[in-house]
């Protein structure tokens, strides 16, 4: 396999010489009239279907590169997503040799532009580099902040004081961080401008760190006399720095320097490791971007109704797409009869569900507000205070109904309403949405001809069933419904939501009514009869007996216009 690939090589037009030892390419390859790089291409053992590795040899001598890391090592992929033909090696070889080439092919006058937008990349390969989180966004002025760290002096996380953005106290994460570590003084370096690393595989040592201090503008750099002066500079400094990235944003790294104060001060000889850091994000907006979240709806309220197996599912769902504000109510506890059903732990059995359910999202989230509330929803109007929407997923027809009517009848907010509910034996779901100002509403699924109805026209099961199982006696009742049937429904509702949320345009003061329809054996083995709107959902285009069951309203929505 080697020498066919070594023969592959020496026919390419790019490639002036290639030798082999072992495992391992040597090829020196011209990407134009100018330029040439020796580069080393590293067959694996588990080549090919594992790509080589392709480093550049003495790589300081070319300086700083786009996509070269501090170890040389070209990136010609980012490894996402790729799929090796491993039959064909030698097409392999050819395939990562060229896409390392026109790696180095980038032109001389955009390298620089390309570097420092991937600073981090560069600059976190280096060797005995040490890996802390940094929570917070941090400004532009130099700060004081603190730092968590081991006994071996190695730093966890750091912390600002910035009151902005608030951390929850029960979050897991940082509690681990602060735990059984020392807590000591680290400053906050903003850099206006451009500011290198070491050059590919060279160390850093003390004088990288005067070069920093000078890179400081003026007004930062006498806040940093004055911190000296005034002895708030501890002898041993971690720093983290930032400098601006060209695309916009900033690129984070940091340095541990043991006594460097006392070098400040002296310039004697120094004998220490001056150790880089590299800082790992956990502000808040880099963790939502990095998750694909809606960083425009971290200001947007919600109150859930119902902390169930539907209801706890759409708190988690709201919450990983950006929402940061939740009230949760429910007054009911949770039972170890529902663990196979509810995202809640078996630590939470017989403990409020409201409660439960604040503890554990604050516990896995970071930055966000939970607030439970252990009771009844009596006051209906106060619900909608200054939320942006509220959402009923109690699985209660009669509540739903009565919500419905309140909200309607004395409307006096922006907030919309939701409301979502399981068929019973993985038969569907539905969600109804609706602002309150224009036609369509819950309602609207319970009125035919004007006259109020006691079944929804949407419902799967017909009318006069009893739908409830027990397993223990009449104590023991219990609607059957599986957990996939409750992810279901509640991720249908989660986008109906955040839909509304991000452009009120979108649903334009109207209702949106979705559903879906599951299976019926369960229903059949069970002697279930399904209404006429089933079967219809299932087999043919309903959309247009869905805006014309809503378009004309019902006397609850209609009551304001």
């Amino acid at each position: 396999m080697i020498d066919e690939i070594v023969e592959r090589y020496k026919k390419l037009d790019y490639v002036t010489n290639v030798e082999t030892k072992n495992k391992i390419v040597f090829v020196q390859v011209a990407v134009n009239e100018i330029d040439d790089f020796s580069l080393t291409v590293s067959l694996s053992d588990a080549f090919p279907q594992k790509l080589p590795k392709i480093s550049l040899d003495e790589p300081a001598r070319y300086g700083f590169l786009p996509h070269v890391c501090w170890k040389g090592i070209v990136c010609y992929t980012d490894n996402q997503g790729v799929n090796i033909d491993f039959t064909r090696p030698a097409d392999v070889a050819e395939f990562v040799l060229k896409k390392a080439t026109e790696v180095l092919s980038i032109k001389k006058c955009e390298r620089e532009q390309i570097f420092y937008n991937e600073f981090e990349g560069y600059w976190n390969q280096q060797d005995l580099i040490w890996h802390s989180y940094l929570f917070d966004d941090l400004k532009d002025k130099l700060e004081l902040i603190n730092v968590q760290v081991k006994k071996t002096k190695e730093p966890i996380a750091f912390f600002s004081d910035n009151k902005e953005v608030k951390l929850n106290d029960g979050y897991a994460f940082s509690n681990k961080c602060k735990s059984k570590k020392t807590q000591v003084r680290a400053f906050y370096f903003p850099l206006e401008n451009k500011f290198p690393p070491p050059l590919p595989k060279e160390t850093i040592g003390i004088q990288y760190l005067e070069k920093l201090i000078d890179a400081l503008s003026n007004a930062n750099k006498s806040l940093w006399e004055e911190y000296i002066s005034n002895n708030d500079v501890p002898n041993t400094l971690y720093i983290i720095a930032s400098q601006p990235r060209p695309s916009g944003g900033k690129s984070f790294f940091g340095l541990y320097v043991p006594y460097g104060l006392n070098w400040l001060r002296n310039k004697k000889k120094y004998n220490h490791q001056v150790i880089p850091l590299a800082i790992l994000r956990h502000s808040p907006n880099y963790l939502l971007q990095r998750a694909g979240a809606n960083t425009n709806l971290v200001e947007k309220k919600v109150a859930i109704i119902g902390c169930g197996s539907v209801g706890s599912r759409i708190a988690e769902l709201l919450i990983m797409s950006g929402i940061r504000n939740l009230i949760l109510i429910d007054y009911d506890l949770y039972e170890a009869d529902n663990i196979f059903r509810h995202i809640l732990d078996s630590r939470y059995i017989n403990v409020n569900k409201a409660t439960a359910l604040s503890d554990q999202l604050q516990s896995r989230f970071p930055y966000i507000s939970v607030e439970p509330v252990k009771e009844r929803v009596t006051k209906w109007l106060s619900l909608f205070d200054d939320m942006d929407i509220v959402i009923d997923a109690a699985g209660e027809p009669t509540f739903s109904r009565k919500l419905n009517i309140e909200y309607h009848s004395n409307r006096n907010n922006d907030a919309s309403l939701a409301t979502t509910w399981l068929e019973p034996m993985g038969l569907g779901g539905h969600a109804v949405l609706s602002d309150g100002i224009t036609n369509g509403c819950l309602g609207c699924l319970y009125h035919k001809d004007n006259t109020e109805t006691l079944i929804s026209k949407t419902n799967f099961i017909s009318g006069n069933q009893v739908v409830s199982r027990n397993l223990t006696g009449c104590g023991g009742s219990f609607i059957p419904f599986g957990a996939i049937d409750a992810i279901k429904t509640s991720e249908m509702t989660t986008r109906m939501i955040l839909d509304a949320l991000s452009d009120k345009n979108i649903i334009n003061g109207a209702i949106k009514y979705k559903w879906w329809c599951g299976k019926d054996e369960l229903a059949k083995k069970n002697n279930i009869k399904t209404t006429s709107w089933y079967t219809e959902c299932n087999n043919i285009d309903v959309s247009e007996q869905i805006n014309s069951m809503i378009s004309e309203g019902c006397p609850v929505c209609r009551m304001k216009n």
